[in-house]
């Protein structure tokens, strides 16, 4: 892919994700979905298949919107600093920036 076709498909995906959509996108292991988590998560869930206890994973620009998102009071901020961005899963308790108008309603969950 020629450098000015790889900066249209980005630009392309960007508008994507701001538009609400989902995207699949190839990992290391697997495919993943990119998307806004604040807007599209409900669809993340209905794409799926999973219920609404499932737990979500979901990349974070940098440690400071990490609170946006769940809480990380187990891991102190210095050292979560060094370690990220990189190859480290975090795993924490969610909490409020997801709206609440994006989670599918239960009975749309299976």
């Amino acid at each position: 892919m020629r450098t000015t076709e790889a900066i249209d498909a980005i630009k392309e995906a960007i508008d994507a994700i701001k538009a609400g959509k989902v995207l699949v996108v190839p990992t290391d292991t697997f495919y993943g979905f990119a998307c806004d988590a604040c807007s599209a998560e409900g669809r993340s869930y209905e794409i799926k298949g999973h219920k609404l206890t499932s737990p979500l994973a979901i990349c974070v620009a940098d440690v400071a919107n990490i609170p946006r998102f769940a809480t990380a009071d187990h891991l102190p901020i210095g050292l979560l600093v060094k370690l990220l961005p990189g190859p480290i899963t975090v795993v924490s308790k969610r909490v409020g920036a997801f709206r609440s108008e994006s989670k599918p309603k239960p009975t749309d969950a299976t």
